[in-house]
Formats: C-alpha cells, sequence, structure tokens
C-alpha cells in the first residue's frame, strides 16, 4: 500500500511538470555613459556574461540624454524606466525577471541569470518567418494558473558597438535600439488556453546606423499587476549559414608582483545556423623566463588545435599567465577563424603586467 502511494505521488510531480517548458531569463540593466560605475558593470558583464549568454538575455538601456543610444526610441526605453522607477533612481540598476537587484554585486546578476536558466517557465515563446523586414512570434501557454492578458514586448538589441563615452567605456553591448510591438508601450496579449498558439507578426523598421549583423530580437511576456517575467526568448536577426561571435576580445590583469599568475578566458558562440569547426592559433609574446599555458574546450594546446562548437553552443579558450618572478609585461594572443567564413578573424589578448 505505501508503495502505491509513493507511485502516485511521483506521477502527480510529473505530471505537474509538464506544464512547464526551460525558462530564458531576462536582465535589464540600467545605465549611462557618464557613470563610472556603469564603465565598471558593463566590463564585468563583458566579462562573465558570454558563457551564459546561450541560455539568458541582458539588454541594457542607456538612459542619460547626451547619449546618442536614445536616438531612436526614446519613447520604448522611457517605457520601461517607468514600469521599475517612478522619480529618482541610482544606476547601473538591474531588473531580473521583474525583481530589482539593485547596483550589485555584479557578480549575483551573474549567478542569479544563470541559477534561472533553464528552470521551470509557464509559457514558450519561439520565432518564425524572420527576415530583415518582419518577425512572426508564438507564444504558447503551457501552466493553467497564468492565464490572463499579459504584456508582450519585442525589441532590437544590438551588441559591438564602438562609442568613446565620458566614463572612459568603448565597447557597449546588449544594447536597446527600439521596440517593434504596435505600441511603444508593448503589446496586451490574451493566453487564455493552454497548448494554444497565439502568434504575432511585426515590421522591422531598421535604422541604416545599425549593423545588422550584430542586431538580435528579444521577446518577453511579463505581468503587469506584478511584474513577474513568464519567459523571455531572444534571436540573432540575421541566421546565416556559419557565424560566430567572441567576447571579450581583450583583458587586462595588472599586479604589483613580480611573481603573479593570471588566468583569462573567453567565449567563442557559434551563431550560425550550422555546427561548425573553428582554427584556433596562440601566440605567446612573452618576457623571457615567463611561461604560459593555452586552452581550447578545456584542452591544452601549444600553437593551434581546431574547436568543434554545434549550432547556438559556445566554448571557452583560456590562458593560464605566469611570470616566474620576472617583472614586466606578456600577452597570449590568440587568433580564431571559421574555414567557412573566408576572410575573417577575430584576435583575442590577455595582458598581464608584473611587478
Amino acid at each position: 500500500m505505501r508503495g502505491t502511494k509513493l507511485l502516485l505521488g511521483s506521477l502527480f510531480v510529473w505530471f505537474g511538470l509538464v506544464w512547464c517548458v526551460s525558462r530564458m531569463p531576462v536582465g535589464e540593466l540600467f545605465t549611462t555613459t557618464w557613470c563610472t560605475y556603469c564603465d565598471d558593470a558593463a566590463y564585468y558583464i563583458d566579462e562573465n556574461f558570454p558563457p551564459i549568454e546561450p541560455v539568458s538575455i541582458i539588454v541594457r538601456y542607456e538612459v542619460d540624454e547626451e547619449a546618442p543610444f536614445d536616438d531612436y526610441d526614446a519613447t520604448g526605453m522611457n517605457d520601461r524606466v517607468s514600469t521599475y522607477f517612478s522619480g529618482s533612481y541610482g544606476v547601473p540598476n538591474m531588473h531580473i525577471d521583474g525583481t530589482d537587484y539593485g547596483s550589485g554585486p555584479y557578480s549575483t546578476w551573474i549567478s542569479t541569470l544563470e541559477s534561472r536558466a533553464g528552470t521551470s517557465a509557464p509559457l514558450d515563446i519561439s520565432f518564425s518567418d524572420l527576415t530583415e523586414d518582419s518577425v512572426e512570434i508564438t507564444l504558447t501557454l503551457e501552466d493553467p494558473a497564468y492565464a490572463g492578458t499579459h504584456q508582450l514586448n519585442v525589441m532590437i538589441i544590438e551588441d559591438s558597438i564602438y562609442y568613446s563615452a565620458p566614463n572612459g567605456q568603448t565597447l557597449f553591448n546588449q544594447i536597446f535600439r527600439s521596440t517593434i510591438t504596435n505600441s511603444p508601450y508593448g503589446d496586451n496579449v490574451s493566453l487564455s488556453t493552454v497548448k494554444s498558439p497565439v502568434v504575432r507578426k511585426y515590421a522591422l523598421d531598421l535604422h541604416p546606423d545599425w549593423d545588422v549583423n550584430n542586431c538580435f530580437v528579444v521577446a518577453f511576456v511579463q505581468n503587469t499587476s506584478t511584474n513577474e517575467m513568464l519567459q523571455g526568448n531572444r534571436t540573432p536577426l540575421l541566421r546565416p549559414n556559419y557565424m560566430f561571435s567572441v567576447a571579450p576580445k581583450f583583458q587586462t590583469v595588472s599586479s604589483i608582483a613580480e611573481d603573479t599568475t593570471a588566468n583569462m578566458n573567453s567565449t567563442i558562440t557559434n551563431r550560425g545556423v550550422n555546427d561548425d569547426t573553428y582554427d584556433v592559433y596562440a601566440d605567446l609574446l612573452l618576457p623571457g623566463g615567463w611561461t604560459a599555458n593555452t586552452y581550447a574546450g578545456g584542452s591544452s594546446f601549444s600553437t593551434f588545435t581546431t574547436l568543434s562548437i554545434v549550432a547556438d553552443g559556445s566554448d571557452v579558450i583560456s590562458a593560464t599567465i605566469n611570470s616566474n618572478g620576472i617583472s614586466g609585461s606578456g600577452t597570449v594572443r590568440f587568433r580564431i577563424s571559421s574555414p567557412n567564413i573566408p576572410d575573417r578573424v577575430d584576435t583575442v589578448e590577455f595582458v598581464l603586467n608584473a611587478g
């Protein structure tokens, strides 16, 4: 009899879980180009977000009027501000899935995104018929407890924007460009029936200033009463057969000690439709007596190796540099390329300053 009860309990849990799908959490960072701490936050995210970028989302809103980032859709950006704030507020500020995580620690932002990624979500969001002119989005309710009217936000974000900001920041990623819903405040959607798809199609009004190769469409659904995020998703605006990105591309570690060891890493992400194998070269530009170990996908190599990554997947290149008690400055340079993308080589540099 006891065994029967345990079996029924297991069945109950199993049936409860089938309502839910894997979550892609959404982090919304409010920041400015004049705030010194905002530059620090951006640098930390650039270094630590890439490994979890395939399973989570960050959108950065550069809210200061002096910068060029609000020139395209100030109304849409201000709507996201008013979603969480009334009156004055501090920057940088991160909200994750509608919850305020304040000004840090920055490590908490990343660990929260990572821990929420893949947990159960009550809604599925998928993209179809994506062109440079339009995108079709399908919302499928999985949990009847979340039936009701919610807000769908769809926007374009852009990576790899170079701008010399007053706070010293020069590289801007995941930057909000424009909402593409019918209303700049998001569109209300009625999700009333489980497994009954709700489809919305939106035109893509792309500005010539934007590099479409670095743009993404982000969609998320939010409860406007509680700000709870039901689900998010992101897709590249363009999806060629072969495409990759590498981040971060430059890191520096400085130490007053002559005997210093530094570990640095960067993430290669396959953004193409097809699986691909990348050529990875390592150049050691080190003072005499220094040593370095280089790795790709966790495996050690000396000068050259290949790294296979499935579509939408990512893997890590890294280096450990040891000054061995000798002062100076040394660099490990990686060169990454795909045989399927002629004439493109991405460079990553890890620099150690010791003594």
